[in-house]
């Protein structure tokens, strides 16, 4: 399917210039927006938009029907999510209950020094350090096991990078024990098989700055399915 850029020009707000490419200048009869996917950079930018095409279309005298309008995560989550998805308080006892039973003598990659007392607070403050490490990775979608296997060439401080796949194997395969599933492996899942509701046939990206490599690689895969249009500003 094409993939089409369309630059927006300067000389009017932001919003009323997407709201311009939306809807036709004249407006003869209600407006079905259904068949769209529009994804704005942020929430805040998607009610804007929402409420400058019903504004128009009320201006003349017709109804706006069906408007879809997302944030980019929407690429990155399944429309129906998993009821066994873990918590944030799923994953923080699940990465202490890995880091009070790890055997850190093993790990003196990520420990070189005396090896810290393995307490419940230690535990949950190391997990969420190392889950925000996961989740800047996926950014680009990666897991901590791949970027170690896959840049280990030029990477620096290694053996804390094997320590740290070491640790997220042992947290995915608890999670897995337990029956839940971690929400960043299911987003970069997700990205490489993305899902579009029933009924879209074009997806309209409405000046979303900077995309992660992610947000890409979903969007690589949705345009063999529709077209999509990349409004620039």
């Amino acid at each position: 399917m094409p993939l089409e850029r369309h630059f927006l020009d300067w000389h009017a707000p932001l919003t009323k210039k997407m709201r311009e490419f939306l809807l036709p200048e004249s407006l003869a009869k209600p407006v079905d927006l259904g068949k769209e996917l529009i994804i704005a950079p942020t929430r805040q930018a998607g009610r804007r938009l929402r409420e400058a095409l019903a504004l128009r279309c009320a201006e003349q005298q017709t109804a706006l029907l069906s408007p879809r309008v997302e944030i980019p995560t929407y690429f990155l989550r399944k429309t129906n999510e998993p009821a066994n998805v873990a918590n944030p308080t799923e994953i923080a006892a699940v990465w202490a209950n890995v880091l009070m039973n790890a055997d850190l003598d093993q790990l003196n990659g990520l420990f070189p020094a005396q090896a810290p007392e393995q307490s419940f607070t230690w535990a949950m403050h190391t997990g969420e350090m190392i889950q925000r490490l996961r989740d800047t990775l996926a950014d680009g979608g990666y897991r901590i096991a791949e970027a170690y296997r896959d840049f280990s060439d030029i990477l620096e401080e290694i053996d804390r990078w094997r320590d740290l796949a070491e640790l997220e194997t042992a947290y995915l395969d608890r999670l897995g024990e337990l029956g839940r599933q971690d929400p960043i492996d299911l987003m970069i899942k997700q990205a490489a098989k993305p899902e579009l509701a029933e009924g879209i046939e074009r997806i309209v990206i409405a000046v979303v700055p900077d995309p992660t490599p992610l947000m890409i690689q979903a969007l690589e895969h949705l345009a063999e399915q529709v077209p999509i249009v990349i409004l620039i500003h």
